[in-house]
């Protein structure tokens, strides 16, 4: 069995590749998904999350708003380490 890893950046066609894979026939793990899932509200992850940054970051249905998320770790160093 071959591994195989699809990298890229941001809207570069890395689930494109990923679909057409696995309509071949390939198994596949998507950690877009995947990383959303381990935030789900309520989750360890999502509970570190929220006392980290503040309940400013969650939208009406608790669950975070990564745009939100985005503007603050990549505008502040120190939040982003």
């Amino acid at each position: 069995m071959q591994i195989v890893a699809i990298t890229g950046g941001i809207a570069s066609g890395k689930t494109l590749v990923l679909n057409l894979f696995m309509k071949l026939g390939a198994y596949g793990i998507d950690c877009d998904v995947l990383s959303r899932e381990v935030v789900m509200p309520c989750s360890n992850a999502w509970w570190k999350i929220v006392n980290t940054f503040g309940k400013g970051i969650l939208k009406n249905d608790l669950t975070i708003d990564r745009k939100k998320l985005l503007n603050i770790v990549f505008h502040d160093s120190t939040k982003r380490k």
